[in-house]
């Protein structure tokens, strides 16, 4: 979220107001990996390969916060958009990423990657972009 101070004039009264905008996608374009294996998330739900879920980068309860930010952002949904062939999903947020190496950079379920994404194995890395409209960073 940006923050935007607006200001409005009135013959009378003079008011200010901050108000946020909102990206639709962040820019550049990040990369995503993509996990598997089961076990439970930072987020404390179950790492189901078979739905589209996300983890943001950070540590949990650690340094860096990243966008993971100690949990404040799990359950939220995220939008995700294959830069070169433009598809895109939706996925929630349930787990951190602290191999993710950047604060923008997510990686993805299994099924969120190959099968929703049309990610491959031998792809590995795709260049995305994402927005998450009520997420805290």
């Amino acid at each position: 979220m940006i923050p935007v101070l607006s200001i409005f004039l009135s013959p009378n009264q003079t008011r200010t107001k901050l108000t946020y905008l909102s990206l639709s996608f962040l820019s550049p374009p990040r990369d995503a990996t993509f996990y598997g294996g089961g076990g439970t998330g930072a987020c404390g739900s179950p790492n189901d390969d078979s739905l589209s879920t996300v983890a943001l980068f950070g540590v949990p309860d650690g340094s860096p916060k990243g966008a993971y930010n100690d949990g404040v952002n799990c359950g939220k949904t995220i939008t995700i958009k294959r830069i070169d062939t433009g598809v895109v999903a939706t996925a929630n947020i349930t787990n951190a990423c602290p191999s993710c190496g950047n604060s923008n950079n997510i990686d993805l379920s299994d099924s969120l990657f190959k099968e929703k994404l049309g990610g491959t194995a031998e792809l590995g890395i795709m260049k995305v972009e994402w927005s998450c409209e009520d997420c805290v960073f």
